[in-house]
């Protein structure tokens, strides 16, 4: 009876599949037939049209991608190092362990991952696996004491050109450098960075100069230039290429016209000019062989001629020249561009010059956000910009940090000037200036104007007008006015650039999540979350790029800020490090002008709890060193580490941080008031 019973249930269960595939596929004849049929008659009385359009349409489920494992650091599986540690970092499967060498690693709640390693000299191997994948990464550890110099390979240098020698070596090391019969011991610096930092606290840059024989009637072949480091006993020598000294093209005559008591001139002679063709030109101090860029120094306008020397000061490094001033400063002949292309900066000939130079005041005049100051000039000479009396924590060592304002006034000193008169009248609701004073010198005269509140100064710009008259911009306080909006804020009628850092080809810091894209892309997505924020309130904003695929020079980043004359730029960048442990959100500055913006942005930010560490420094960054506004540039916590990415890419945090950044911009403003 059991049995009978069995067979019946299965013969039930074999009717029923029979009849459910029939089913199916009549289902599918009738679906397939009712198409062929509507596309030859559309007709309302299709039956099988009716039947066909009533079923469900099941879309095919699509696959979700497979999660890996992938590096974005390092990329390449075999790699050598100078350092003692190695940063791995990379995305994988969240749901699934990542081993290395057999025990499991850390990871973010999104599967990214960033760790160091210690390396033993020679060869390290490390196994990661993941999900049945296995990658090994061969990390070359190759000690040395000197990690990289320059001059490298043959160079030729101008007659009485000075040349600098960059040693980077150990900390702590003796560095010395010997070259045609004389030798000299490096000095420890600190280069200047662009941008993110990817170097090793195990090394430290040296640097010292050489100064070529001048007027030599022939090529002289000088030999080489040695290199040479002492750490703990032991020691590394390198050498460049030969050192030719070229035959001397011109011969200047002495000149008796500059400053005789001022020690910053030089003595360059006459015959030699350089003329400032670039829409501007940095100055950096002659007397410098660093080469810093200090917010004491100022910018020259496009059409500025000095005498020069006829010899040149090269920068080894990078292989750019500059040119040596007559007024105690340097200025570059040419910048780099894009790739190896250059733009040219000063253009040098053969002249003379008038043996003075006459100013005479013309007016101060209010127009829109800007006073400007019009002079006219016997010719365009070199002058000096500089806020006063500021004082720095260690400007020896290039620490241009302050703790209070004490800046109350702008002396602009023109160069070789015998004369400066005039009468400039300064009422008394002017935004800027209380009262000016002409202070006269020794073929030199500087023209002082007075702040109506100490630390009260906002920016400035200097050029030609079509009519040949110098003209000094100087930017006016624009005050946030009080609204009932999230801020409490209006900013209506204010100008804002945000600078969205890296993007086209140079796409910065890779992510530590390859996945979540580089430094370019997380820029531009704070970038604009920061915009909207801004823009809700009324604010003008202009960013130099709204895509990632625009390619934007450090040139063209500048010539915007001159152009548009805004009142304030934002710098929008993420960080990056060797070290995974690096970590936090940093706010810069560079003119003592700036410090207040860069306040205000880092303490609203400090307020989030977002980072770990906050930081409020002074640095030379390229943009930032700017004149003409406030010049904020932030690092938005390292892209390198672990618990920074997780913000970095988390949509809410993202808003947060902008919306931080946003208010301390709003203070600000609202503190011009």
């Amino acid at each position: 009876m059991q049995k009978k019973t069995l067979i019946l249930i299965l013969v039930c269960i074999v009717l029923s599949i029979a009849l459910a595939t029939g089913a199916a596929f009549l289902l599918v004849h009738i679906t397939k037939k009712g198409l062929s049929e509507e596309s030859a008659s559309s007709g309302p009385e299709s039956t099988v049209s009716d039947v066909s359009s009533a079923l469900p349409v099941v879309a095919e489920p699509v696959p979700e991608p497979e999660i890996g494992l992938s590096f974005s650091s390092p990329q390449d599986n075999t790699v050598t190092t100078t350092d003692a540690f190695f940063r791995f970092a990379g995305g994988s499967d969240p749901a699934q362990p990542v081993l290395m060498n057999g025990t499991e690693i850390e990871r973010n709640a999104d599967g990214s991952f960033s760790l160091d390693v210690n390396l033993s000299v020679g060869k390290n191997e490390f196994t990661f696996t993941h999900k049945g994948q296995t990658v090994t990464k061969t990390i070359q550890y190759r000690y040395v004491i000197i990690q990289s110099y320059s001059p490298r390979g043959n160079q030729s240098f101008e007659s009485g050109a000075t040349f600098r020698v960059t040693v980077r070596a150990r900390a702590g090391s003796a560095v010395y450098s010997e070259f045609h019969g004389e030798t000299i011991r490096l000095t420890r610096t600190e280069l200047q960075e662009d941008d993110t930092l990817t170097q090793s606290d195990d090394f430290a840059d040296f640097i010292g100069q050489f100064t070529l024989p001048g007027d030599n009637a022939a090529n002289l072949s000088l030999g080489k230039v040695w290199v040479s480091a002492n750490y703990n006993g032991s020691t590394e020598r390198f050498s460049s290429g030969n050192i030719t000294c070229k035959k001397a093209q011109i011969h200047i005559v002495p000149d008796d016209t500059i400053p005789p008591n001022n020690k910053n001139y030089n003595a360059v002679g006459a015959g030699y000019i350089a003329e400032i063709v670039g829409y501007t030109a940095e100055t950096f101090t002659t007397s410098d062989p660093n080469l810093w860029c200090l917010p004491t120094n100022n910018y020259l306008p496009q059409g500025t001629v000095d005498y020069c020397s006829p010899s040149f000061f090269r920068e080894t490094g990078s292989g750019l020249d500059y040119a040596v001033l007559r007024c105690g400063r340097n200025v570059l002949l040419e910048k780099k561009d894009v790739g190896s292309s250059k733009s040219t900066v000063t253009r040098c000939y053969e002249g003379m010059l008038p043996d003075h130079n006459e100013v005479h005041l013309q007016s101060l005049s209010v127009n829109g956000h800007h006073s400007v100051l019009t002079l006219n000039t016997l010719w365009k000479a070199p002058f000096f910009f500089e806020l006063k009396d500021q004082g720095f924590a260690d400007p020896a060592h290039q620490n241009y940090t302050f703790s209070n304002t004490t800046f109350s006034y702008v002396d602009i000193t023109f160069c070789y000037a015998t004369v400066l008169d005039g009468e400039i009248e300064i009422p008394g609701d002017h935004p800027l200036f209380s009262r000016a004073e002409i202070i006269p010198g020794n073929r030199e005269q500087i023209l002082r104007l007075y702040l109506k509140k100490t630390g009260a100064f906002y920016g400035w710009d200097a050029n030609y007008n079509a009519q040949g008259q110098l003209c000094f911009s100087f930017l006016n306080p624009t005050p946030a006015q009080s609204a009932s909006n999230a801020y409490g804020a209006d900013l209506s009628g204010i100008t804002i650039l945000l600078d969205v850092g890296h993007g086209g080809a140079d796409g910065g810091a890779p992510a530590l999540n390859p996945g979540a894209g580089n430094e370019a892309v997380q820029n531009l997505r704070l970038a604009n979350q920061i915009r909207s924020e801004l823009e809700s309130m009324g604010a003008t904003v202009v960013m130099n790029r709204t895509d990632n695929t625009t390619n934007i020079t450090q040139q063209d980043r500048c010539r915007q800020v001159k152009t548009l004359a805004p009142d304030l730029v934002l710098c929008i960048h993420h960080n990056s490090a060797n070290s995974s442990a690096a970590n936090g959100f940093d706010a810069y500055y560079f003119a003592p002008f700036s410090k207040k913006a860069a306040e205000s942005v880092y303490q609203q930010t400090r307020n989030t709890g977002l980072y770990q560490k906050y930081g409020l420094n002074w640095h030379a960054y390229y943009v930032g060193r700017m004149s003409s506004c406030p010049v904020v540039l932030t690092e938005n916590g390292y892209i390198s580490n672990s618990y920074d990415f997780q913000n970095i890419v988390n949509d809410a945090s993202s808003r947060q941080k902008a919306q931080a950044i946003a208010r301390g911009i709003v203070n600000y403003f609202l503190s011009l008031n």
